[in-house]
């Protein structure tokens, strides 16, 4: 069990790692920050409300498929909101993979196969 976010960070790195995973979780908080933005331009509160919503109902439907990873999202429901932005900014910023490198974790991408 995770003690602190710190500690919880890895546990959720280690489950998105995956290319599809990082690429429908970058999508989700894209989303949600041009709802953000949206809402802002038009000084509509209502609308930057909706924004959590949306970027986390990919994600949630995503945990469905694994029952450790709806563990994960309902023991920590503030944690994994967090980290799923966390992981928003990095991919968008290019800094993913380090991330996953600084932690020990490797992605789909970097495994290459060399069976015949």
């Amino acid at each position: 069990m995770a003690r602190t976010f710190e500690d919880f960070w890895p546990i959720f790195l280690s489950y998105h790692s995956d290319r599809a995973s990082k690429n429908a979780r970058l999508l989700a908080g894209m989303a949600g920050a041009a709802i953000v933005a949206a809402g802002a331009t038009k000084r509509d509160a209502r609308v930057v409300a909706v924004a959590p919503l949306v970027a986390a109902i990919g994600p949630a439907l995503a945990h469905l498929r694994s029952a450790s990873h709806r563990e994960l999202l309902w023991l920590y429901p503030r944690w994994a909101a967090r980290a799923e932005w966390r992981l928003t900014r990095l991919s968008l910023t290019g800094r993913l993979d380090d991330e996953l490198a600084r932690h020990g974790i490797f992605s789909d991408a970097d495994i290459v196969d060399v069976t015949p």
